[in-house]
């Protein structure tokens, strides 16, 4: 037996055999099962980690009111006349209703009343600008006396320093010949030195006393133009209170008019029927259908919104299997919150794109939807935090 058949035996009887067990070979099929379960498993796990996940907020509103004018009551009484019915088209100008309110003298004592309050108002307000007016006047007459005094002051000073400055030039020669000491020298000349700095100080009290002037009449313009405006006001509200006063005293009714093209939407009083102040009689709307939605969206999803954006809605009228969703865009985002029951909501103003599922939208029809606050896929969502922890190991 050679060297070489020797090997081979020894290689095949090491394969066959091991521990007293005999190994058995992996059939192929097997192994590419295996394979293609693998790449079974990447793929799908691929996927699923590519797949994103969005965080949303529901939000809730209604279509608004296509400029709906109401009418009002504007005293006790009751509808007289009625001249139309909800439905009806009604022309600007056309009379809708006579109201007819009590004939009491309540309501002239009470605009008699305020004529007498708007009178003395005007009253009060001549005098009291009057008398600042006149402080003014006397605070300005001091200043300029004050001025006079300092500027007389001033030129008394001057005279003073002038005749210092003469003696300080015969003091020099006494000096320098002896007759006069060194601290007499000084002390005189210190004095000169003190005189200029008085005069000094006069011009400077000088210079503020011709601003405050100044400050003064500028205020006395500025009061004489709030006087005027304040007076104006209060002289237009006496003339409409006299007007007021004179209608009252004609006749105590109402004639309701549309001051719009439109129709009558609804009818709050019948004919006959009884109303207090304030209390609407009816209302006209206009032919267009609703265009525009208020959304109330909370604080926590209203930074994710900007004017121009695109918000998919469902009117809850619609079912959305058969009619689909309704596009707006964001057309208003106030600076402000309002109470929608518990809560503090922001009125967002959207602008409804029509579907041609739908044929007609109308004012108060509710809507709801939902705003994508967050939006990432399934891997940064699991790996973003071990990220995260990363660093902060490091």
């Amino acid at each position: 037996m050679s060297a070489e058949r020797f090997r081979k035996e020894a290689i095949q009887e090491l394969s066959a055999h091991h521990l007293d067990a005999r190994r058995l070979r992996t059939p192929v099929s097997v192994m590419f099962a295996g394979v293609m379960l693998g790449v079974l498993v990447i793929v799908t796990s691929s996927l699923i980690l590519s797949m994103t996940y969005a965080r949303k907020h529901l939000v809730s509103g209604q279509l608004d009111e296509t400029s709906t004018i109401v009418l009002h009551a504007t005293d006790f009484g009751h509808v007289s006349k009625l001249q139309v019915a909800e439905g009806d088209a009604v022309r600007i100008g056309q009379n809708l209703a006579r109201v007819s309110y009590r004939d009491d003298e309540r309501n002239i004592r009470a605009i008699q009343e305020r004529i007498n309050q708007f009178t003395q108002a005007i009253k009060e307000s001549e005098v009291s600008y009057q008398k600042r007016v006149s402080n003014l006047l006397e605070r300005n007459r001091r200043i300029n006396l004050r001025h006079s005094i300092t500027r007389r002051n001033i030129a008394l000073q001057s005279s003073k320093i002038e005749a210092l400055s003469k003696q300080l030039e015969r003091t020099v020669e006494l000096h320098q010949k002896g007759f006069v000491s060194n601290v007499d020298w000084l002390a005189f000349r210190n004095g000169l030195a003190s005189e200029k700095q008085q005069e000094l100080h006069l011009q400077e009290q000088l210079l503020e006393l011709e601003q405050q002037a100044k400050d003064i009449l500028l205020r006395q313009t500025v009061l004489e133009a709030e006087k005027k405006d304040t007076l104006l006001a209060l002289r237009l509200n006496l003339s409409g209170a006299r007007e007021e006063l004179n209608k009252a005293r004609q006749g105590p009714h109402q004639v309701l008019t549309a001051n719009r093209d439109g129709y009558v939407s609804r009818v709050e009083v019948a004919d006959g029927g009884s109303v207090v102040p304030g209390q609407p009689i009816m209302y006209i709307n206009d032919r267009a259908q609703a265009t525009t939605a208020t959304l109330f969206v909370p604080p926590v999803a209203t930074g994710y919104l900007k004017p121009g954006d695109t918000v998919s809605l469902e009117l809850d009228a619609f079912p959305l299997d058969l009619f689909g969703h309704v596009h707006a865009e964001v057309d208003h985002i106030p600076g402000h919150t309002v109470k929608a029951g518990r809560a503090s909501m922001y009125p967002v103003r959207v602008r409804i794109t029509p579907s041609p599922r739908i044929g007609i939208y109308l004012p108060g029809m509710t809507v709801t939807g939902h705003i994508t606050a967050e939006k990432r896929n399934l891997s940064a969502w699991l790996f973003r935090p071990l990220g995260r922890l990363l660093e902060r190991m490091t």
